[in-house]
């Protein structure tokens, strides 16, 4: 068995450059234009305006990835970015708290083989055509991965890669921390000891990866990387994208639910039609307000039930059982609710794929009001949905099985930032 595993010179901000925690910045595909603005105003060197550039007036579009590759080839000039003398792993670790409970999720930074889908690297959801477009162009003009692709994968023996990751990260090099907005620290280290760099590479000798998030860049990275072999360049550094992996084994792993909210239905739509329609098929119960709706919900989805909660405005909450329906198929409930948007709202593949008439919200257990707010007050959203996350186990066994779950179907939090390092090639 051969690894995959590469140690890789990273690049990271230098001491010039500020705090930390004012470059750096969430994945590029969270940031909106607002939010955009704020990473701005933090730093003239935050890695939005690399990652996610403003738009340049009355010029084409292909001039925002210019700049972008511009203005990171000005940051290496002027001692704002250094990059390592010699190949490294990294550590990458997040602190953070749920409720009362504190975690530390530890993921190994690595320069990880471009391979086919299943040949290694599995994919757990379906991937969209314009992020990757939109990767491509970043990619190919800067010729750098900014954000990791975010890789799990099964730690068999009791645990025994990441308590060995572990006991490495105590004695490794500190290169820099950053605190979030929502709290979380994000700490960067780094491992140039020879002898830890050969005992990672084989500990991790045949071990498959499960991309948790980042599935259009990692496609992008491979894209990329064929059109360099397709032109007789002969270096590795294509060929390879960088990675933070981290353990089943970690406490840290948490995935929490994306609700759908439903827009653009037909002028025609009627919902007491629409609940008559459906009321022989399914098992239907109406709840009185919206804390009782949560508890409810939350309470059967800890029993492992299949249901569906439905809001339609107007305070009318609605559970929805999938139990034993026979116009499903056996699978996790965010698969079950698409086969039901299609099913009972005519919403094919096509549509969701193009957020026609879904938009997604992520919740980290403060978004039910939130969106039950929306349907209530903007026209353009009728109903809206809320689904149980997938388990972690669900999500191995889909994706190592060979199948893969709708996009949007998993929030692995919290989201690894851009920013704390990169790979140049």
């Amino acid at each position: 068995m051969k690894t995959r595993v590469h140690p890789f010179k990273g690049s990271y901000f230098s001491k010039n450059a500020g705090n930390l925690s004012d470059l750096v910045a969430p994945p590029y595909d969270v940031i909106d234009d607002s939010h955009r603005e704020e990473l701005y105003a933090k730093s003239s060197y935050n890695i939005v305006r690399i990652s996610k550039s403003k738009e340049i007036s009355g010029e084409t579009v292909e001039n925002q990835y210019t700049y972008a590759a511009n203005l990171w080839k000005q940051w290496q000039e002027k001692g704002i970015i250094q990059t390592d003398d010699s190949e490294c792993f990294y550590f990458y670790q997040q602190e953070f708290t749920l409720g009362k409970e504190n975690f530390k999720r530890l993921g190994l930074v690595c320069a990880h083989d471009l391979t086919e889908w299943r040949e290694g690297v599995f994919p757990h959801e379906k991937t969209l055509s314009a992020p990757k477009e939109d990767r491509y162009r970043l990619l190919s003009k800067t010729k750098t991965h900014f954000g990791q692709i975010f890789g799990i994968y099964e730690d068999k023996e009791n645990g025994k890669i990441e308590k060995f990751l572990q006991k490495i990260f105590l004695d490794s090099e500190f290169l820099g921390e950053a605190i979030d907005p929502e709290g979380v620290q994000h700490l960067l280290k780094r491992v140039k000891k020879q002898e830890d760099i050969n005992l990672i590479q084989e500990l991790f000798k045949g071990v498959e990866v499960v991309i948790a998030d980042g599935h259009h860049r990692y496609e992008t990275a491979l894209g990329y990387s064929k059109e360099q072999g397709l032109s007789g360049i002969s270096n590795d550094k294509p060929k390879r994208v960088m990675m933070s992996l981290v353990s089943t084994s970690n406490s840290g792993l948490t995935i929490f639910p994306t609700h759908r909210l439903i827009k653009n239905l037909p002028s025609s739509f009627e919902f007491k039609r629409f609940l008559k329609k459906i009321e022989s098929d399914y098992k239907i119960s109406s709840l009185l307000n919206e804390a009782d709706f949560r508890s409810k919900l939350e309470e059967l989805w800890k029993k492992e039930e299949k249901v569906l909660g439905l809001y339609a405005g107007e305070n009318r909450f609605y559970l929805l059982s999938l139990e034993n329906n026979q116009n499903f198929s056996e699978t996790i409930d965010v698969i079950l609710l698409h086969q039901f948007l299609e099913r009972e709202l005519g919403i094919d593949g096509e549509q969701l794929a193009k957020e026609e008439c879904v938009e997604y919200v992520k919740d980290l257990g403060h978004s039910f009001h939130k969106i039950t707010k929306l349907v209530d007050l903007q026209d353009k959203y009728k109903l809206a949905f809320f689904v149980k996350a997938p388990t972690l186990e669900e999500t191995l066994n889909i994706s190592l099985s060979g199948q893969v779950m709708p996009q949007k179907s998993t929030f692995f939090y919290p989201k690894l930032f851009t920013g704390p390092i990169s790979y140049i090639f």
